[in-house]
């Protein structure tokens, strides 16, 4: 990896506003070479559009997202 990140985040919260019911969280940290996937539920939790986080994560943060999905447009 080029960059290497330092800020760690101890809790934040990532709120969307879809029409869609499909969606889906993602958290991704910075690994030594690649990034990794954090550990479900036991680190964040995602209900009703709100994807939060409480503990902090053993790595830094890399990215925090929502996808939102209609299957309608397929």
């Amino acid at each position: 990896m080029g960059e290497e990140f330092s800020v760690r985040f101890s809790h934040f919260e990532v709120i969307g506003n879809f029409s869609s019911s499909y969606l889906y969280p993602e958290i991704l940290l910075q690994g030594d070479q690649d990034f990794m996937l954090t550990e479900y539920p036991s680190r964040w939790s995602f209900s009703d559009g709100h994807l939060i986080v409480n503990e902090p994560f053993p790595s830094p943060l890399a990215v925090a997202t929502l996808f939102g999905r209609d299957y309608d447009w397929d």
